[in-house]
């Protein structure tokens, strides 16, 4: 991958951590607006090194974003048929101190 030209570095911690452990996971944001998930690991041997993987988190933020927008309108629409049904049942409701229209028993 290359970012503006050149093939962006991570800051020299990053691989020093990860030699004292067999795998560093974390987000890396190279610029501003760029996001990637990466993997680091260190390898031995006669010449060792570091294999990184990443990947864009673009995609998950886009998918995120759809989720929070699905809720939202799950939650209000589940709001308004609440609200709804609470109105129609007070409606239908007798009122406090009004009298029960009971029809006699036929005996």
């Amino acid at each position: 991958m290359r970012l503006n030209g050149r093939v962006p570095v991570p800051p020299p911690g990053v691989f020093a951590a990860t030699r004292n452990v067999p795998e560093q996971r974390l987000t890396w944001q190279p610029t501003p607006g760029v996001r990637s998930a990466i993997v680091i690991r260190h390898y031995g041997g006669s010449s060792p090194g570091f294999v990184l993987a990443g990947r864009s988190l673009r995609e998950v933020e886009q998918r995120i974003a759809r989720l929070i927008g699905i809720v939202t309108i799950m939650w209000a629409g589940a709001l308004a048929f609440l609200l709804v049904y609470f109105g129609i049942a007070a409606g239908l409701a007798p009122r406090k101190g009004a009298p029960y229209n009971i029809p006699p028993c036929a005996a």
